[in-house]
């Protein structure tokens, strides 16, 4: 009896452990993005992309350049629940002599919810037409700090106390007023 409840722990133990290591393991992701040109019907196979997670790291599978003109607006984005997700780009961005970056933004669960892409100059020359990739988690942005109530007069403002003045700050217009009345009047000829 006394081995077999040892036996029993040392499996509970193996399974809690195991359970451990593939709940702090990496996993592994795969999305598609797509590039829409604004002449083409639907989308077209932009670049496959696998990441891990929560690790942020990125591959790029697969990367096909859409042919695209110059001046042609090309969306690239994901399907995210059936909808469109992504951003507009100037075609003139797919040019041999830029360095694309796609940004995938994914969400605290590690799914993809949103897509960004830039294009760095490379100074006229020839890129070797690969796609770098970022992946960025969401992050909680700054929040408001509520330390003391705000007080409001009879009219719905602000209430804000005026600084003190100093003497002169308060009667400048009165000891103006003495000198001159005292220029004007001039003294007694002293007869």
């Amino acid at each position: 009896m006394h081995i077999s409840g040892a036996i029993n722990l040392f499996a509970a133990l193996l399974c809690a452990t195991s359970a451990l290591a593939a709940a702090t393991a990496d996993s592994i992701r795969t999305t598609d993005v797509f590039a829409w040109p604004s002449t083409a019907s639907s989308p077209l196979p932009f670049a496959k992309v696998s990441y891990s997670w929560p690790a942020l790291n990125a591959t790029v599978d697969s990367y096909t350049a859409p042919a695209v003109k110059s001046e042609e607006t090309v969306r690239v984005g994901v399907h995210r629940a059936g909808d469109w997700v992504g951003v507009a780009t100037s075609g003139s961005n797919f040019d041999a002599t830029k360095k694309p970056t796609l940004r995938l933004l994914v969400d605290s669960n590690g799914d993809v919810w949103h897509v960004g892409f830039s294009a760095a100059a490379t100074g006229g020359k020839s890129t070797d037409g690969s796609l770098a990739v970022e992946v960025v988690p969401l992050r909680q942005g700054p929040q408001v700090a509520f330390d003391k109530p705000i007080v409001v007069n009879q009219q719905g403002e602000p209430e804000t106390k005026e600084p003190e003045k100093s003497f002169l700050q308060k009667y400048w217009w009165a000891i103006g007023l003495f000198l001159l009345v005292q220029v004007v009047m001039g003294g007694g000829d002293g007869k």
